[in-house]
């Protein structure tokens, strides 16, 4: 569905990584901790629906 020589609106090409794999390691799982209450490694549903509650009465932002 495209050239992968012509860059998205983004500059990268198509295939092209915008992070390394270990800066989106760094970005996200901070995110992932504050959200897993129980700290068991995995985020359930209804740690989901508080996090996404908590982001919507905070205007989106994370804390």
């Amino acid at each position: 569905q495209g050239n992968k020589d012509v860059p998205d609106q983004h500059g990268a090409k198509a295939g092209e990584k915008l992070f390394k794999d270990e800066e989106l390691v760094a970005l996200i799982d901070p995110i992932l901790n504050m959200d897993d209450m129980n700290h068991d490694g995995f985020i359930d549903y209804p740690e989901f629906i508080q996090a996404q509650q908590k982001a919507a009465a905070n205007g989106g932002r994370q804390q």
